[in-house]
C-alpha cells in the first residue's frame, strides 16, 4: 500500500483546485468541471470562487459563459444546494440525480402537503408551463397554480424552492437569466439543446471518478457526504471502479485515490501557498476528513449554522483563519481574522491576493488583519 503524508495530500488537492497555479481565462468551464461544480448558493461567492482559481478573470466572463455562451448551466444539484455546472456535462448530473427518491417518501410529500400524484401533476405542469418560456419562480408558480389550484401555487412560492427541485433532478427546468432581483426559471432542452443520458451505475461511477481526481485521497463515505446521498450508494459508486483506484495510507488513515494519480501522490511537495477563499468554497466543504482543514476547536468558526461556510483564508492548503470582505460604492476592504499570528510572508500573501481583488471588483481594496 502506497503511504503518503497529509501535507501531501493538501498539496495535491490544492493543484487540481487550481489554488497553487491559476488557469488562464479561456480555461473557465473547465475549472468548473474538473472540481465538479461551482456552489453557487450565492452567486457573488461562486464568482469569488472561481476568482481563487482563474487568472485575470471577471464578473463578466462569468456572466457571459452561463447566459451568452450558455456554456454553464445553474441548477439544484448535490445536497440539493445551487451550482455552476458546465452544461455539456447535464445530462451526466441528471442521470446521477433523476434517480434520487427522497422526494417520494411519505414524510416528504406530507412536510409539503402533496401527494405522489400531486407531485407528478407538478412536474409535468412545470414542463408544459415553461415551453417556450422564461418565467420567474412567481409567474411559474402562478401558471401552475392556475391549473392545479392556488393552494399549490403558495406551495411553490414557500420556503427555500424545495418542491422546484425533483422537477431540477429530472432536467425539467434550471435557472435562467435574471429579471432586475427576480430569478427566472427555463426548461434545459430548450435553453441548451439536447444532452445523452445514461443509466444511474455508470453516471454515479463516473461522479466518483471526478471526486477523487478532484479530492482524493478520499474515503466512500467522504464522496457519500459530499453528493448527498446514501453511504451505501457512495460505496457502490467507488467499488465498481475496480482496478481503476488504489488503496492509500495517509498517516494511518485508509483512503481510495485513482491509480493513475499514484505518481503525483508520490511526488508532491508541500506548497507555501496563501489564498483567499470565499463563502461555500469547494476545496473547504470538500477537505475530509474535516479535522485536517481546521482543528476540531476552531472548526465552528468556518462551519456555522444552517449550512454556512465562512471564507477561509486558506495557508498552504488548511485553514489560518476566516475573512470578509465588505464594500462600499468606492472601495472595498478585506478584514482577516487570523486564527494565531500571522508571518511576514503570509501578510504579504493577503496583500497580493488583495491585490488582484482590486482588478477583480474595480475598486481599490484595503487589508485590515
Amino acid at each position: 500500500m502506497v503511504s503518503i503524508s497529509w501535507t501531501q495530500v493538501a498539496a495535491f488537492r490544492m493543484a487540481r483546485h487550481h489554488l497553487i497555479t491559476r488557469a488562464p481565462r479561456s480555461r473557465l468551464v473547465q475549472v468548473v468541471r474538473e472540481v465538479c461544480g461551482i456552489q453557487a448558493q450565492v452567486m457573488s461567492a461562486a464568482e469569488l470562487a472561481l476568482w481563487a482559481r482563474i487568472e485575470g478573470i471577471t464578473r463578466r466572463d462569468v456572466s457571459d459563459a452561463l447566459w451568452k455562451r450558455r456554456a454553464m448551466v445553474k441548477t439544484w444539484c448535490m445536497r440539493g444546494t445551487l451550482h455552476l455546472l458546465p452544461a455539456r456535462d447535464f445530462g451526466l448530473w441528471v442521470s446521477a440525480l433523476s434517480a434520487r427518491r427522497g422526494h417520494t417518501s411519505a414524510a416528504w410529500l406530507r412536510y409539503f402537503g402533496l401527494t405522489l400524484e400531486s407531485l407528478d401533476r407538478v412536474m409535468r405542469g412545470v414542463s408544459a408551463a415553461l415551453d417556450g418560456k422564461i418565467l420567474t419562480r412567481e409567474e411559474l408558480a402562478s401558471e401552475i397554480g392556475r391549473h392545479m389550484g392556488p393552494e399549490i401555487g403558495r406551495k411553490l412560492l414557500s420556503g427555500w424552492g424545495s418542491i422546484f427541485k425533483p422537477p431540477a433532478y429530472q432536467g425539467r427546468l434550471c435557472f435562467g437569466p435574471s429579471r432586475g432581483q427576480h430569478i427566472t426559471f427555463v426548461r434545459p432542452d430548450q435553453w441548451l439543446g439536447t444532452w445523452k443520458t445514461t443509466d444511474e451505475a455508470t453516471a454515479m461511477r463516473e461522479l466518483a471518478r471526478r471526486y477523487l481526481w478532484a479530492y482524493g485521497p478520499a474515503t466512500a463515505d467522504d464522496f457519500g457526504y459530499w453528493w448527498g446521498g446514501t453511504r451505501r450508494g457512495a460505496k457502490t459508486a467507488v467499488r465498481s471502479l475496480g482496478d481503476e483506484v488504489a488503496e492509500i495510507d495517509v498517516e494511518g488513515h485508509r483512503t481510495w485515490a485513482l491509480r493513475e494519480d499514484l505518481p503525483a501522490l508520490r511526488r508532491q511537495k508541500a506548497v507555501d501557498v496563501v489564498r483567499l477563499l470565499p463563502h461555500f468554497d469547494m476545496y473547504t466543504y470538500g477537505c475530509r476528513p474535516r479535522s485536517r482543514l481546521v482543528p476540531a476547536r476552531l472548526a465552528g468558526r468556518i462551519f456555522r449554522q444552517a449550512g454556512w461556510v465562512s471564507p477561509v483564508l486558506l495557508v498552504s492548503g488548511v485553514a489560518a483563519g476566516t475573512w470578509e470582505l465588505r464594500r462600499t460604492a468606492r472601495s472595498a476592504e478585506v478584514q482577516v481574522q487570523p486564527f494565531r499570528p500571522l508571518g511576514r510572508a503570509v501578510k504579504a500573501g493577503v496583500k497580493d491576493e488583495a491585490r488582484r481583488l482590486e482588478s477583480f471588483l474595480g475598486l481599490p481594496v484595503r487589508v485590515v488583519l
